[in-house]
């Protein structure tokens, strides 16, 4: 049993993978999308059906929830590659919707602790917007707004990694608590005040609300476009469809740096995302990527995206459609157009690891938080697995290994 020492309260998951794979080496940041405290996120962990965990969450008083010990991967990113490595934060919004803020009690706590686990790890703690820093995020592995526009934005610019380097040295000054009447209106046009706010001018969390007054939502606003925080109140004005062919055809992008661009250009992220998933997932064939592929094929050989689950997520998170990547690696190898084989004869009451986590039929994948699964039906070389006999997926069986 390990966690930090900041730890207020220990309320141990039942949904975590047991020893870590991978050493620590990153964090990754949620919200919780909701004001729990950290008796209430643990008490949603504790339930199996669920699936889900994380190492730490946060409160908007600012005490901190241990639920998964720091040696054991927690279910929290829909990522198996990344939660292998990261040790995760849910933390409480006092503001539900819009923004989703945080308080400054949350902020100062989650700074601590990230530096805690940063100096116990020998982690540099630094954000570039992909998924090969020590600081990630929920939305770069599935599509999700979480960890929310205002965490999202300290991320992207700077202020939580230097506000950990700073603790990590003794050098980070907690914020004072907030007044609670607002000060007098700041001057100076929108995007001035968002450009100063994004330097650090005007403090996070309840202290900037009350520090820009009521300039603070429209401020807010033009800060979560910079940043990819786009929301629509409205039907848009635009075709979702007509966005989406032009994300797959590679217009904005991939990983965070899409997220920004369509937030920049005016676009719902979120909801073009979505149906990106739905074309993808639906049959739609793609154009091909501006990648060659065969530079992708040699780069996989090479060792750069992984094995197994891993691999399909680092595919997936570059943008890359992993069945075409993986069919041409096997064509490399002499495994003909078709998966890997095991010569494994499947059948229902196996159990079984998934080797490559990839949805019967489709291009998508989906999370793999048991080592183990058991199959639940079979027809032809479509199998059903599941855990406890709550069905996980429908996969091929020659993405399946027996044990």
């Amino acid at each position: 049993m390990s966690y930090s020492d900041l730890t207020n309260v220990y309320i141990p998951s039942p949904n975590h993978s047991g020893t870590r794979q991978n050493y620590v080496s990153k964090i990754t940041i949620h919200h919780m999308a909701g004001n729990l405290s950290v008796e209430s996120c643990g008490g949603v962990f504790q339930n199996t059906a669920r699936e889900a965990s994380s190492n730490y969450g946060i409160g908007s008083d600012g005490r901190i929830g241990c639920y998964v010990d720091e040696e054991n991967r927690a279910w929290t990113s829909a990522s198996w590659w990344n939660d292998n490595q990261a040790i995760t934060i849910e933390v409480a919004n006092n503001e539900i919707g819009g923004n989703w803020g945080i308080s400054d009690a949350a902020y100062n706590a989650l700074i601590a602790l990230c530096a805690d686990i940063c100096n116990r790890y020998g982690i540099n703690p630094y954000y570039d917007g992909t998924i090969y820093a020590p600081l990630t995020e929920h939305m770069m592995f599935v599509s999700t707004n979480c960890p929310g526009p205002t965490i999202h934005a300290l991320l992207a610019n700077g202020t939580i990694e230097n506000d950990i380097r700073a603790a990590m040295n003794g050098g980070y000054a907690p914020s004072a608590p907030t007044p609670s009447a607002p000060s007098a209106d700041v001057s100076g046009d929108v995007e001035d005040l968002a450009r100063r706010t994004i330097a650090g001018e005007f403090g996070n969390g309840d202290q900037r609300r009350a520090a820009l007054g009521s300039r603070y939502d429209e401020v807010q606003a033009r800060i979560n476009e910079i940043y990819g925080g786009v929301t629509q109140s409205a039907a848009p004005s635009y075709s979702i469809d007509d966005i989406a062919q032009r994300v797959i055809a590679g217009e904005f992008g991939n990983g965070s740096d899409r997220v920004a661009n369509l937030a920049a250009a005016g676009y719902d992220n979120v909801a073009v995302q979505n149906r990106v998933n739905e074309l993808l997932g639906g049959g739609y064939s793609a154009p091909a990527a501006p990648t060659d592929l065969g530079a992708i094929v040699d780069a996989v050989l090479r060792g750069e995206y992984g094995n197994g689950s891993d691999r399909a997520d680092a595919l997936a998170a570059a943008g890359y459609d992993y069945n075409e990547v993986q069919a041409a690696v096997n064509a490399r190898l002499g495994a003909g157009t078709g998966a890997v084989s095991y010569n494994d004869t499947i059948s229902v009451g196996d159990t079984v690891v998934v080797t490559n986590p990839v949805i019967y039929g489709s291009n998508s994948t989906f999370a793999v938080n048991y080592d183990y699964y058991t199959v639940m039906e079979v027809v032809g070389d479509r199998a059903v697995i599941g855990v406890d006999g709550v069905v996980t997926s429908a996969i091929a069986t020659y993405n399946l290994r027996k044990v």
